[in-house]
Order: C-alpha cells, then sequence, then structure tokens
C-alpha cells in the first residue's frame, strides 16, 4: 500500500513538472512574439527598396558610408549588417553600405622603360586598364602613355576604371641617324623632333623647374653630330631648365 502511495506520488510530481515546465515554455514564447524579426535580404536592392522592406519589418536603416564599385548602379546596396536572415529585435539598427556612381581619383604611375606585361600589372594595382598599344623604333619598353590622345605625365589623376594607352618600342633598329641638336627646345618638341627621327626620350632632369611646359633643354647626351652616329630606336639623354 504504501509503496503504491509513493509510485502515484512520483508520477503526480512528474506530471505537475512536465506542465509546468510547457506552461513557462509558452509564456516564454509568448513573450517573445512579436519582439523578435528576421532581417531581410536586401543587399542589391536600391537603397529606397531596402529602407522600404526593413521599415514593414520594424527595423531602423543606417547608411554608413558609400563605395564606388566597378559594374554596380548608383545607389545600390553593396553590404548590410545585420546580414539578411539573422534573427534580431524590432527596432534595431541595420547598418548599409552604398554604392556611389562617382569613381575615385588616382593617380597614374610612371609606366615608362616598364615592359608591356610590367605596365599592365603597375596599371591595375591602381584600378587603371590598360587601353591601346602604339608601336613606334625605339627600345623595347613603354615610350610615352597617352589618354584620349594626350600624353601623360606621371602622377595625372584620371577617374579609376580609365583606359592608359602606351606606346612602346620596337626595339633598336638597323641604320645610324645623326644626332639632333635639341637645346632651347620644350620637352614638346624635344618628343616631336626625336618621334619623326625615330629616336626616343631617354633620362630626362628638370633643374630649378616650377612650370615643366616652360622648361627648355640646358643639355642632351649624346651631343649633337652633323655624322650620323646613332642608331635607329635608340634615346637621347635631356636635361631642361626654366
Amino acid at each position: 500500500m504504501n509503496k503504491n502511495f509513493f509510485i502515484q506520488l512520483l508520477i503526480a510530481a512528474a506530471v505537475m513538472l512536465a506542465v509546468a515546465f510547457a506552461l513557462l515554455k509558452s509564456l516564454d514564447l509568448y513573450s517573445r512574439h512579436g519582439s523578435h524579426v528576421t532581417v531581410p535580404h536586401v543587399v542589391d536592392m536600391t537603397s529606397a527598396e531596402a529602407a522600404a522592406k526593413l521599415d514593414d519589418e520594424g527595423l531602423d536603416v543606417i547608411v554608413t558610408d558609400s563605395l564606388y564599385a566597378e559594374g554596380k548602379k548608383p545607389g545600390v546596396v553593396l553590404e548590410q549588417n545585420p546580414t539578411g536572415g539573422a534573427e534580431v529585435k524590432k527596432g534595431r539598427k541595420v547598418y548599409l553600405l552604398i554604392s556611389t556612381g562617382t569613381p575615385p581619383m588616382v593617380e597614374v604611375p610612371d609606366l615608362r622603360d616598364l615592359s608591356l606585361r610590367e605596365a599592365n600589372a603597375l596599371l591595375e594595382t591602381k584600378g587603371l586598364k590598360l587601353g591601346s598599344v602604339g608601336k613606334r623604333p625605339g627600345p623595347g619598353a613603354v615610350l610615352d602613355m597617352k589618354y584620349k590622345g594626350k600624353i601623360l605625365t606621371p602622377k595625372t589623376k584620371l577617374q579609376k576604371g580609365s583606359a592608359v594607352d602606351v606606346v612602346i618600342g620596337t626595339g633598336a633598329g638597323e641604320g645610324l641617324v645623326p644626332v639632333p641638336d635639341l637645346s632651347g627646345m620644350t620637352r614638346n618638341e624635344v618628343i616631336n623632333m626625336l618621334s619623326a627621327m625615330n629616336l626616343g626620350v631617354g633620362f630626362e632632369k628638370f633643374e630649378n623647374v616650377r612650370d615643366s611646359s616652360r622648361a627648355k633643354v640646358t643639355r642632351q647626351y649624346p651631343l649633337p653630330s652633323d655624322a650620323p652616329s646613332i642608331n635607329i630606336g635608340e634615346v637621347i639623354d635631356v636635361w631642361y631648365a626654366q
């Protein structure tokens, strides 16, 4: 009799514990109902679409920054935090990174005297592209850089993603030509003169120059010579002053 009583008592206690656990669980679920939401996926939506979708879920939107992303339209969500699918409380802030349509400006590196492969690799590290490749007699390396037909100087700023055209030498050719007298010429005049004679510009130094476009040649190597004494495709070093 006592044994059956204790068994029934234990069974009753177990049932009461189970009922109490179920009741607490249901109360917990009830208290959490409506206070948590699933963050929607808004990456690749426009900022307006993303804001509307997040607002529908009772979430606040904070745009933290904008970033240029090649191939992305302006105003598109690039990143979100928390990510889509996360469970958060209503009223939680969702931080968005938005694409901008204006590429940043980057400096053009000095590609002269580099091989075509080296020039291409260096442009890529700066976020620029290799455009058309022209050729002319000269050392087998990059002789000039151009953008939209105009000569580029190193450190000129272009929009990221721009294409830089290069002129590369075909290598030293056969035959000798006179060394022209470059004294008193501007840099553009030097380039045009040497290009017409199938020669290239080698080392260049600007001494106490404020405006390179007005600087003129004060020295050159090799020295001028009326007799044919330099191979087609070779270069002349030039010093400028103002």
